[in-house]
């Protein structure tokens, strides 16, 4: 109804048997600031539907003695209320018999219990909208034919269209050439010349296809649809996502007869688009969270093979002393034999190396991940640097009865850091004497104008292709720790200092035929020279 102040209320007919679904029902409506009537059964809403008139019905499918279905179908075979729209409210699963079932008895839409209020809302607030719209056109149709100026009355209702908060088009006809549009359906992405045209030519995507209009037309029953995908050209002409809500409703002539489709819709882009994000984001939640699990797995595990890596050498030092204590008590303040103090020294001395080796591995996965691995660039001689880390390496290659062979020339300057570069070297060369099977590791260092290359080439266990990609992550190895000890940094924290060089790394291999890894390494890198890359996931083969 539109009052003498030209605001619009409605009432909407709620039915229901339970109370408390009532109750609950008015208090979802009642921001809407529209009057509601509740009923508890099929004949409480027939009689209340011949007191007066609805926007919508809310009608529960299930209810003893007359059910929803059947209360519809009544609303339907009376010519009063056949154009009243109904929102089925169920509890049951919406499958295809429920929907079908639905709507044969007129339903314009149904919701499944237990249903989000907003949606509820803008599904109620939009048929009324149509409502108090029909109000408005009835209202200037009486008023057409009280004051006999059609064309004045044409001019009433384009007003009212004109300053409708929705996007509206009335079509006329079979054809359904478009008689009246506003400037809200232009908005929506329609031609700006559409009347005189049919409706399909100006907006398909919005109005369907011809089959939908002719429905409308034939049966003057209205139609919905919920948010239709749409693509239209944006501003810079790339395809842009768009959503819209519509209805289709029979517009009648004074003798009640179709002459006409009414088409009413909304852009709902921003709600849907505001879902979809929601969605993303929480996908993104539950990544991050899977992979703070992973990250959080990994370093319990790095804990435990750090504390194991770390007592080995120590359980070494700890046996060695208490050897050289006993012997001391033996020799009852004699000296011990020269060999024997040399040979527990030497011990000493490897699990010292080797206790540092891993502290500083550690020290430098700390600094790689906060990015404050610094280089101090200098000219250094590559050749020179290989060379003292095999002649550092022999004695540990000799006792696993490894041979090292180099093969190199004279000299190979360049700008780099030399104790990382020492650094890569070693550990290429300890990871092939490790998985080397006691035999020969061919190392060859060659260059050009810009870059030197360096290969270190073992006749061990090998690397699977499979293997080969996750190798130089942190943590990772390609054989079994049990029978390889390590804390899985070495080719990872390689990978990394290459990178801080300007340098890559990259391995050759199948099982049983050992491994090639190569360097290359720029000469004069220009970069930065300061670790400020993010820690990678997951290192040593």
């Amino acid at each position: 109804m539109i009052d003498e102040t030209g605001r619009g209320s409605a009432a909407i007919l709620i039915v229901d048997d339970v109370p408390a679904n009532l109750l609950a029902l008015e208090a979802v409506l009642q921001p809407l600031g529209h009057r509601t009537v509740a009923a508890r059964s099929g004949n409480e809403a027939l009689k209340a539907l011949l007191d007066e008139e609805f926007a919508v019905i809310l009608l529960d499918v299930t209810m003893p003695g007359m059910d929803g279905f059947e209360t519809a179908q009544l609303i339907r075979d009376r010519n009063k209320t056949r154009s009243v729209p109904i929102i089925f409210l169920t509890a049951v699963q919406s499958d295809a018999l429920f929907v079908s079932r639905a709507y044969e008895r007129g339903a314009v839409d149904y919701l499944t219990k237990p249903f989000d209020p907003d949606v509820l809302r803008a599904k109620v607030s939009f048929f009324v909208e149509l409502y108090l719209m029909r109000e408005r056109v009835t209202q200037l149709a009486a008023l057409e034919a009280r004051q006999q100026e059609a064309e004045s009355a044409r001019a009433r209702l384009r007003e009212v269209l004109m300053q409708l908060p929705v996007a509206m088009a009335v079509t006329d006809g079979r054809e359904h050439r478009v008689e009246l549009t506003n400037p809200s359906f232009i908005q929506l992405g329609a031609a700006s010349e559409s009347v005189g045209r049919r409706l399909r030519e100006v907006f398909p995507a919005l109005a369907g296809d011809d089959e939908e209009l002719d429905a409308v037309y034939r049966s003057g029953q209205p139609l919905a649809r919920h948010e239709r995908e749409l693509t239209s050209a944006g501003a810079d002409g790339i395809p842009a996502r768009r959503f819209v809500t519509y209805s289709l409703q029979p517009f009648r002539g004074q003798d009640g007869t179709v002459v006409g489709v009414i088409v009413c819709g909304a852009d709902v882009t921003r709600e849907v688009l505001a879902r979809e994000n929601e969605r993303r984001a929480q996908s993104e939640r539950e990544r991050l969270l899977g992979e703070l699990q992973l990250a959080l797995r990994s370093r319990d595990d790095f804990l435990m093979v750090a504390s194991h890596e770390l007592r080995t050498p120590l359980t070494s030092l700890q046996l060695t002393a208490s050897s050289l204590v006993r012997q001391l008590e033996r020799a009852g303040g004699e000296s011990l034999p020269a060999p024997l103090l040399d040979d527990r020294l030497r011990t000493v001395k490897r699990q010292l190396d080797r206790l540092e080796q891993l502290i500083n591995a550690l020290l430098d996965v700390s600094r790689i991940g906060v990015g404050r691995l610094e280089l101090e660039l200098e000219r250094v001689d590559a050749v020179e640097v290989v060379g003292e880390v095999l002649a550092r390496l022999r004695d540990e290659a000799a006792r696993q009865n490894v041979s090292l062979r180099l093969e190199a020339p004279a000299e190979l300057t360049g700008s780099w850091d030399r104790s990382r570069l020492d650094q890569v070297v070693t550990n290429l060369v300890t990871n092939a004497i490790k998985y080397g099977h006691s035999k020969p590791v061919d190392v060859s260092i060659s260059g050009d104008e810009s870059d030197i290359t360096l290969r270190v080439r073992d006749q061990g266990i090998g690397v699977a292709v499979e293997q080969q990609h996750r190798i130089f992550d942190k943590f990772e190895r390609a054989a079994s720790q049990r029978n390889y000890g390590g804390l899985g940094l070495g080719l990872w924290i390689t990978r990394e200092l290459l990178v801080l060089m300007g340098g890559v790394v990259t391995v050759e291999s199948s099982p049983g035929n050992g491994a090639t890894f190569t360097v290359t390494l720029p000469r004069n890198y220009a970069g930065v020279a300061t670790a400020s890359r993010a820690p990678s996931e997951t290192s040593t083969h």
